[in-house]
């Protein structure tokens, strides 16, 4: 069951800021996108040689990592997508069944619509009498049902004029607005013949997502904690609408963290590495002065002196974090990277 990146700005299912284009764009600039080697001579794979599969779970789980940071603002409510649509999308299901029941649909591949065997009719959406979305010039599904045919609602074709497809999604444009009644969609596998078409992930308009399986769109608050209102950084201001791209950028940053180093995950049950071996002053003394030292633990929580316990969790695992989300949050109180401390 593949899970996949929703996006959606202020959305009470999102599970992620960026998409894996996005994060592909921003990990290109960087030498860690193709294989490197650490300081300690260990190869790093890189974040093009991981599948798509391993970084969309590093994605979700950066991207609720960030929740526990002291984000400044006032996280907007309600979801942008709460209750919307006011009608049942199910309803212009002609064609074809619908597999998957409650909100976890939206989350994995459990909610699709599933075809009629196979033929020239297996998967068709819209109605005959009316019009279902009166002025749009594109329509974005995802599905494996081929050939599409779009049409009016008295049934006249509408030929896109291109199309365009991005992970998964195919996208059908027109250049002028159209009134859209809906499609029809075919299917034919010679070498099962028992397979049928789906559409999967629901039905984007004009960019915009229509629903999102099973069906219907969320009542519920936003779900991450951006997009915010409310503050101002480095003369950029929040509101509702977008979700700063330091924020996007920090989120990749750490997945590909998360996807070299797994045991850094939160509630992740491994085995973290231990401190580096080598030589450490433990006292030194200067005429009548005498300082002694303290090794920095790591993440032995036993041994820590908790000058930093009140930190998040990802400000004591990263110690450029903080700084480069500035002032987006608050900063952090203590410096847990600082490998000798003094002790009076």
């Amino acid at each position: 069951m593949a899970i996949r990146l929703i996006t959606t700005v202020g959305g009470a299912y999102s599970n992620s800021y960026v998409t894996l284009k996005e994060a592909d764009t921003f990990a290109v600039n960087f030498p860690w996108y193709n294989s490197t080697i650490d300081q300690a001579g260990n190869v790093l794979k890189g974040w093009s040689e991981f599948t798509e599969a391993e970084q969309t779970n590093a994605l979700i789980q950066s991207t609720f990592a960030l929740q526990g940071l002291p984000w400044k603002g006032t996280r907007c409510e309600v979801a942008s997508d709460a209750g919307l649509p006011a009608l049942d999308w199910d309803q212009y299901l002609r064609t074809g069944s619908k597999v998957g029941e409650g909100p976890f649909g939206y989350f994995d591949d459990g909610g699709y619509y599933q075809g009629a065997g196979q033929g020239d009719n297996v998967l068709s959406w819209g109605s005959e009498t009316k019009t279902v979305l009166p002025a749009i010039k594109t329509f974005g599904i995802s599905t494996n049902a081929s050939p599409i045919t779009f049409y009016d609602q008295d049934g006249n074709e509408l030929t896109p004029d291109s199309v365009e497809s991005d992970m998964g999604t195919t996208t059908y444009i027109w250049n002028d607005v159209i009134k859209f009644g809906g499609f029809i969609g075919g299917y034919t596998d010679l070498f099962d013949p028992l397979s049928t078409a789906q559409l999967r992930w629901g039905v984007f308009a004009d960019g915009e997502q229509l629903f999102n399986f099973p069906g219907t769109t969320a009542t519920q608050a936003q779900r991450l904690a951006w997009p915010r209102s409310g503050v101002t950084c480095e003369g950029e201001v929040a509101d509702c609408s977008f979700i700063p791209q330091t924020i996007k950028n920090v989120q990749v940053l750490i997945a590909y963290n998360f996807l070299i180093r797994p045991y850094l995950v939160p509630g992740t049950p491994s085995i973290p590495p231990t401190a580096p071996e080598g030589t450490f002053a433990s006292k030194q003394k200067l005429g009548d002065l005498e300082i002694n030292y303290t090794q920095y633990q790591g993440f032995d929580p036993q041994a820590n002196d908790c000058t930093d316990c009140s930190d998040p969790y990802l400000y004591k695992t990263f110690d450029w974090l903080s700084a480069m989300i500035g002032c987006w949050a608050e900063s952090e109180s203590g410096n847990s990277r600082i490998l000798l401390r003094v002790r009076s």
